[in-house]
């Protein structure tokens, strides 16, 4: 039959170690979320961007069919015009890109500091089950003296017989 002390321990040592293990999977699985959505933000992004596409080539086709309508030769002030929107789409463009990559940039950061987080906060668990495993077995057997979780053979108190 086991010590109440073996069974107090070995329960101490399974929950720490419990504990430890799902801090860990919680921070790993943080991370894996903060990419995920980081891939999102990066996904949502290249779409703006080709709506953006879209609507200015949608524009340049609108602008040049009214220039062809008119019957003047595409050039000059028009031409300009549909120079300018293309420059005006890529700034957007830009901006989206930019706007993204931190964002994306932001939250991969964010998922590996919760999961840095988790590590710490493990460990800290671990040595705080350590310590309080070594606080139990000190208050139960005291620094000298008897020990009843001692396992030494032949006595009640588990002290050793005879000089040692």
């Amino acid at each position: 039959m086991c010590d109440p002390l073996t069974i107090a321990a070995s329960a101490a040592v399974v929950g720490t170690g419990m504990s430890i293990y799902g801090q860990v999977k919680a921070g790993k699985a943080a991370k894996k979320a903060a990419d995920a959505e980081a891939a999102s933000i990066e996904r949502q992004a290249r779409y703006e961007e080709g709506d953006i596409r879209d609507a200015f080539d949608r524009y340049r086709g609108r602008a040049a069919a009214q220039v062809a309508k008119s019957g003047r030769a595409m050039g000059g002030s028009a031409l300009d015009v549909i120079a300018d929107s293309a420059i005006e789409a890529e700034k957007q463009i830009a901006a989206v890109r930019t706007g993204a990559a931190s964002q994306a940039s932001a939250t991969r950061t964010a998922g590996k500091n919760a999961r840095s987080q988790a590590y710490w906060n493990a460990a800290a668990t671990g040595i705080s089950g350590v310590s309080s495993i070594l606080s139990t077995a000190n208050s139960w057997g005291g620094s000298g003296g008897s020990q009843p979780w001692s396992t030494a053979a032949g006595t009640s108190t588990g002290r050793v017989a005879g000089p040692v």
